[in-house]
């Protein structure tokens, strides 16, 4: 249900949400568990005819994500976040705080760097800069080879 912009989960849907549980051998409890939401797929599944193949699919992700979230009454915005959302903001806040493309890849599993790189490259952007300020201190200092130490750390562990 929409109020003022919002979607909210009120007492109107929680009562609906206990009436499809206790129409399918649930414990009406109105929250919507993983066990409520197994039935509403099911629901779906029947009433997908017309629907393209691309909005099956938008559905069958939708559900899935879902299916992994319980909501209760008062659960407000609950449909314009998704699992997915949290994991671009989880990869945003690793990239901000300094972690490299192959730490960013090992935490979301991705198979390849080149994956990680193409999806969040602009946050990487910043990378070259702060290069750039090292090697020219660097230089500036007259020592090759070395790093200033006001490199930021993942700049200062230079291989040998």
């Amino acid at each position: 249900m929409r109020t003022a912009g919002r979607t909210v989960y009120d007492d109107v849907l929680a009562g609906r949400v206990r009436r499809l549980q206790a129409d399918h051998g649930l414990e009406p409890t109105g929250t919507c568990g993983p066990e409520t939401w197994a039935v509403l797929a099911e629901l779906d599944k029947a009433h997908r005819d017309g629907l393209t193949r691309g909005q099956k699919v938008s559905r069958t992700r939708l559900l899935a994500t879902l299916a992994r979230t319980t909501l209760a009454p008062g659960a407000e915005d609950f449909d314009t976040l998704t699992l997915h959302d949290l994991r671009h903001t989880a990869a945003s806040l690793a990239i901000a705080g300094g972690a490299s493309v192959k730490a960013v890849q090992r935490l979301l599993g991705h198979e390849s760097p080149m994956l990680t790189l193409s999806t969040y490259a602009g946050l990487f952007e910043d990378d070259l800069d702060a290069v750039g300020e090292v090697m020219s201190a660097g230089f500036a200092a007259g020592a090759p080879g070395t790093v200033p130490d006001a490199a930021p750390a993942r700049l200062r562990a230079v291989p040998s």
